[in-house]
C-alpha cells in the first residue's frame, strides 16, 4: 500500500474500504516514527524508511478524502485494478486503440521497473534499509497485479460467454426479434422501435423485454448484471473503439435508456 499511494494517482472507494487496517497501519508508523526519533542512535538507521512511511501515509489520507468525495457527489468509479496510475492519465490525453495494452503493461511491468530502479538508486547512494523494502514492494506490486489481470481475463471471458447465450435465447425468444426480421450478416437491417409505453403490464413486458435485448439481458434480470453489461457494451461506442461509426452514439443512447430503465425498476422495487 505505501508504494501504491506514490504511483497512483487517485484510488476507487471500493478499494480504500478497509480503513481501519490501513489507519492501524498508520498508527504502527507513526509509533514507529516517534520511537526512530527518540531512541538514541536510531534514526540514522531508519531515517529513510521512517520517512517513507509517513509520507504514504499522509499521501493515503489524502487519496481517502478525495475518495470519500468523490462518493458524496455519486462521481466514483470501480477499478479493474488498485487505482489509476500517473502514466495512464497522461496516456488518457491521446486517443489510442492499444490503450489496454497500455494498461496493462503498466501496471505489471513498468510500475514494478520503476520501483526496482529507485531501489536501486537509493543503494547506490548508500540509503539504509529502504533499498531492501523497495525491492520487496517490487515484487509485491507485480503478483497482486498479475492476479488482478487474471481475473480480469476471466470476467472478460465470463462476460462474452454469457452475451453469446443471450444472443442465441433471443434469437428463439417470441417477441424478441424486432420487427422485419432480425440483424445479422445478409439479414434485413433492424428497424427502430418506438419507445415502449409502460402504462400497462402488457407495455410494461415489452418494455423488459426491448431493454433486456439491447443490454444482452437474460432472466433472472438484475440491476447488478444490468450495470456490467452497459459498461461492457459501452466500450464499443467509445470513439476509440467504434471509430467513425456513424450509429455508435445512436447505440450509446438506447444503452443508457435501458440502463436508466432498470434502475427505474429496482427504485419502484
Amino acid at each position: 500500500m505505501t508504494g501504491l499511494v506514490f504511483l497512483r494517482t487517485s484510488f476507487g472507494y471500493a478499494f480504500l474500504g478497509p480503513k481501519s487496517i490501513f489507519l492501524a497501519c498508520i498508527w504502527a508508523q507513526a509509533l514507529f516514527t516517534f520511537y526512530a526519533w527518540h531512541e538514541p542512535g536510531a534514526w540514522p538507521h531508519w531515517r529513510a524508511v521512517a520517512l517513507f512511511g509517513v509520507a504514504a501515509s499522509l499521501l493515503y489520507l489524502c487519496h481517502l478524502l478525495k475518495a470519500f468525495g468523490r462518493e458524496l457527489r455519486r462521481s466514483g468509479k470501480h477499478d479493474y485494478y488498485a487505482g489509476t496510475p500517473h502514466f495512464m492519465r497522461l496516456a488518457a490525453l491521446f486517443r489510442t486503440e492499444a490503450r489496454d495494452k497500455i494498461e496493462a503493461f503498466t501496471y505489471l511491468w513498468l510500475e514494478p521497473a520503476l520501483v526496482l530502479i529507485a531501489a536501486t538508486l537509493f543503494s547506490i547512494a548508500g540509503v539504509a534499509k529502504l533499498p531492501f523494502w523497495l525491492v520487496l514492494l517490487s515484487l509485491s506490486l507485480w503478483s497482486k497485479e498479475a492476479i488482478n489481470y487474471w481475473y480480469r481475463l476471466r470476467h472478460q471471458k465470463k462476460q462474452s460467454d454469457v452475451f453469446s447465450d443471450a444472443g442465441e435465447s433471443l434469437d428463439h425468444y417470441p417477441g424478441s426479434s424486432p420487427a422485419g426480421g432480425v440483424t445479422g450478416a445478409g439479414r434485413k437491417p433492424r428497424q427502430k422501435r418506438e419507445r415502449a409505453v409502460v402504462d400497462t403490464g402488457t407495455d410494461q413486458g415489452r418494455a423488459i423485454d426491448r431493454y433486456a435485448e439491447i443490454l444482452r439481458l437474460m432472466p433472472p434480470y438484475s440491476l447488478e448484471q444490468a450495470e456490467t453489461n452497459y459498461r461492457a457494451l459501452m466500450r464499443g461506442c467509445h470513439p476509440d473503439t467504434a471509430g467513425s461509426d456513424p450509429d455508435a452514439s445512436k447505440r450509446a443512447s438506447e444503452l443508457t435508456e435501458a440502463l436508466d430503465f432498470f434502475r427505474g425498476q429496482h427504485r419502484s422495487a
